[in-house]
Formats: structure tokens, sequence, C-alpha cells
């Protein structure tokens, strides 16, 4: 498995000063799992160290701009971009992309405009490289590296990248009907985490009632499947999620486990215990009396667990 990187937050020396933007969790808990694709847009045409650019916005135009020549290098950036856009898309084995924030090539959000004569804009932008991905992979796992801070939307990227990487080998396992039923099913309770009304929309793409060919339900349901993976799961909804996990235990369970396991769903409601607590009450159950159904769940281990994802409390909204 892949992701696209950019460059320096993987360590190498490619910022305007010759250094790097080093990021722990690419290197010490992602590299365990994926190889990196490194990119960097304004490497090839200005070197490292190099003179810094800004975005100006002249006349509703935003154009890259050299902050000491004021030279414009909006159109080489771009094409470099579409460099990159294309050994993104010539790799099917790249299921994400993390982009260094506030840069005017790979800032996602939140970049800095000025005016052309030097003073802040009242409105910021997108990066021309992370402006160019959004719009050539709408349904590829995006984000930045400072918004990857957030527990909450680490963890929802993370589950996202997964389940996207686990649809992509689904295509290339001369997929079927009955093996499209059996992937959804697996991933029954973490799409409803997402959405209920996606989890139904879902379902009745798998049940076919109108008798498509199978390749007109693949593409509907990839396209379907992949937007909800964009959604961010909430507390509400997966209090909902667990306590239909439960369903299947409740006739097994003694009172005590019971009572223990509704216990820690409303510590998790007051955000006093993390999401793993009950979660590993449910594998625990479910391992014990063997649920099957329950223990091929995604949602219950949609990641490796050494990720530590749903261990912190910020990790749920």
């Amino acid at each position: 498995m892949k992701l696209a990187i950019s460059a320096c937050l993987n360590g190498e020396n490619c910022t305007f000063s010759a250094s790097n933007n080093n990021d722990n969790f690419v290197k010490k808990a992602l590299s365990k799992y994926f190889e990196f694709y490194n990119f960097c847009p304004e490497l090839p045409i200005l070197g490292a160290p190099r003179e810094t650019l800004r975005l100006i916005n002249i006349e509703g135009n935003i154009r890259a701009i050299s902050n000491k020549t004021s030279r414009d290098f909006t159109d080489q950036l771009q094409d470099e971009s579409f460099k990159i856009i294309e050994d993104i898309k010539s790799d099917p084995l790249i299921y994400g992309v993390i982009l260094k924030s506030k840069s005017p090539t790979c800032g996602m959000e939140r970049v800095k405009v000025y005016t052309p004569d030097g003073m802040p804009d009242f409105k910021t932008d997108v990066g021309i490289l992370a402006k160019e991905l959004q719009k050539s992979f709408p349904l590829l796992p995006i984000e930045e590296n400072n918004r990857l801070i957030d527990p909450w939307l680490r963890e929802n990227f993370m589950m996202q990248v997964f389940a996207y990487a686990d649809y992509e080998q689904f295509k290339t396992s001369t997929p079927s009907m009955a093996k499209l039923v059996e992937f959804h099913t697996t991933y029954k309770y973490l799409i409803m985490s997402k959405s209920v009304v996606a989890y139904k929309s879902l379902g009745n793409i798998v049940a076919n009632r109108d008798k498509k060919k199978l390749q007109e339900v693949l593409d509907s349901y990839e396209i379907e499947f992949k937007t909800i993976l964009k959604t961010k799961s909430s507390i509400k909804k997966t209090i909902n999620v667990l306590q239909h996990c439960y369903g299947y235990l409740k006739d097994d369970i003694s009172q005590d486990e019971k009572d223990s396991f509704f216990e820690n769903i409303e510590s998790f409601k007051d955000l006093v215990v993390p999401l793993i607590v009950p979660i590993m009450l449910l594998n625990m159950f479910a391992k014990k009396h063997k649920c099957e159904y329950l223990l091929k769940q995604k949602f219950l281990s949609p990641y490796p667990k050494d990720l530590a994802l749903r261990s912190n409390l910020l990790a749920s909204k």
C-alpha cells in the first residue's frame, strides 16, 4: 500500500530553506504500513534553498509569485502539478494523499492570499497542486498534516484510507455479486456509523432489484461507498452502531456484562472513556460467544490496532 505525500513531511530537505517538515505520525506510525510516493511541485522548478512564493490576487486571478523577484511561477507549478497527478493516476497502489498545510502549492485550505501591494487579502485560497488534486481525485482520501493533528480527523482519515484500500483490492479480486454482498456485509456498521441513509442506499444497490449488469452495480457502489467514507463519524451515530452490535450478543452475555457495556457507552458519550473501551468489550464478548458476524465487521477493527487512534478521548466528537 502507498500514500502520496508532500516530500518535506517525509524528511526530504526540499523546503524553501532546504530543510524539512518531518512529521512523526508519517515517519513512525504510517511507515509501518505504507510506502510513500514523495512529491514537491516547487523543488524541480526553484530548487532548494529557493525564493519564497506567495499567492497574489490579481483582479480575481490567483497567481503564485516570487516574494523576492516578483516572477510569476503559476504556469510552471501547474504543469508540475499535472505531472504529479499523472504519477498518482498511474499507480493503483496509492490509496491516499497527505499534503503540507499552508503551502502555496500544497495547502488544502486557508492558504494566505495577498494583494498586489503586499497586503493580506480578505480571503484565503487552496494551494495550486491541492486544488488540482481535489479536482482530479474527488473520491481519493486527501488531508493535510496540520488537520491530522486533530485526533478526530486523524481517526476518520485513516478509517477512510484503509476502507478505500479494501475496495481497491476487492476490485482486483475478480468481483462477483456474491463477493460484493460479502464485502458490503463486513462494512455494514462502519457505513452506518457515518450515515444510516447511505447504508440503506448502498444496500439497495447491492440488492440489484432492477437486475443491472455487474459492472454497472459495481460502478454505482464504488462511487457511493467512497463518497460516504469522506463523512465523519459522530458520537451519536457511533453509539447507535454500538447498540446495534450489542443486539447480536444480548442473549448470550451476563447481566453484569450488559451493565458494564452500557456504563461504558455512557462514559464514552460523556467523553470519560475513549471509543476503544466499548469496542474492546464488544470484541471480547464476540470472541467468547463465537459471534463470527460481528468479528468480521470492519467497524470493530477498521485499521491495524497498534495505530491506537481510538484510544484518544478526542478522537470522537
